[in-house]
């Protein structure tokens, strides 16, 4: 840019100074009207040069700014969940990561405020509740938030994430559909500019490409579609396992001998 500049401001100069030579002929009696045209087209067309270039670097500032923007929420959201999850009823597992959390609100018979969490192995949902400590004269005086961790599936168990209107109000949340597991839907209420970030959370964990952004600890990297390696017999009586092995199990059953498989 600094160059750009020079050389502009160089131009720019030159053009001064073969006006002020016009000017000087034209103080002596001469008519130079074809070399002010022509000092005229020079400058229109340094001009538009200048203009392009100012609009270049403008839009070239304004990427360099979104990315910085989009890095800083990045870093924002990394601190809102290691901050959570440094408070949270549940522990990760040795090679588990939180990938993104989220205030939401579980539908269901006690509508619990809490926080979703995304894990690279999990689904969770803490809610909140309030414990009472003191009372005086029937008003609370001391009170505190417990955490308790209402859901807890493998995040391989979860078919589709989709939004939809929910709630007796008909407001914006989602509908988060299960293939396998304890619940077959659970419903949440969320913020609406969340809801987009919620879905491609999830997507991004579940077509592997969380896998493929992580720093490879061996030299072999996860190939597109490659799948989580699966048991193929049962170690204690030699059984194939032949269910699907979700992502995010750390155990399965074997259904001839009944014996708890380490994943």
């Amino acid at each position: 840019i600094d160059y750009m500049i020079r050389d502009y401001r160089f131009k720019i100069a030159g053009l001064k100074d073969r006006c002020r030579d016009i000017r000087r002929n034209i103080e002596d009696g001469y008519k130079p009207y074809t070399q002010l045209s022509l000092l005229r087209s020079e400058a229109e067309g340094l001009k538009e040069i200048i203009n392009r270039s100012v609009e270049s670097i403008l839009t070239g500032l304004k990427e360099i700014d979104r990315i910085v923007r989009n890095i800083d929420i990045e870093i924002s959201v990394a601190e809102r969940a290691l901050n959570e999850i440094s408070k949270a009823s549940f522990k990760l597992y040795e090679d588990e990561n939180i990938v993104e959390c989220f205030d939401a609100k579980l539908l269901d018979k006690e509508k619990r405020k809490g926080i979703i969490y995304f894990t690279d192995r999990r689904f969770l949902f803490e809610g909140f509740k309030e414990i009472v400590l003191e009372k005086k004269f029937f008003i609370v005086t001391k009170k505190k938030i417990v955490r308790e961790t209402l859901v807890n599936v493998p995040i391989g168990y979860i078919d589709n994430i989709a939004s939809g209107k929910v709630g007796f109000w008909a407001r914006k949340g989602i509908y988060v559909n299960f293939k396998q597991g304890p619940y077959k839907q659970l419903v949440f209420d969320l913020k609406d500019h969340i809801i987009p970030r919620v879905i491609k959370t999830f997507n991004y964990i579940i077509s592997g490409e969380i896998d493929r952004d992580k720093v490879a600890k061996t030299e072999k990297k996860p190939e597109e579609g490659e799948k989580i390696p699966i048991v193929i017999k049962c170690p204690e009586c030699g059984a194939p396992i032949k269910r699907e092995i979700y992502r995010g199990e750390k155990t399965i059953k074997c259904e001839y001998c009944g014996a708890v498989i380490r994943l």
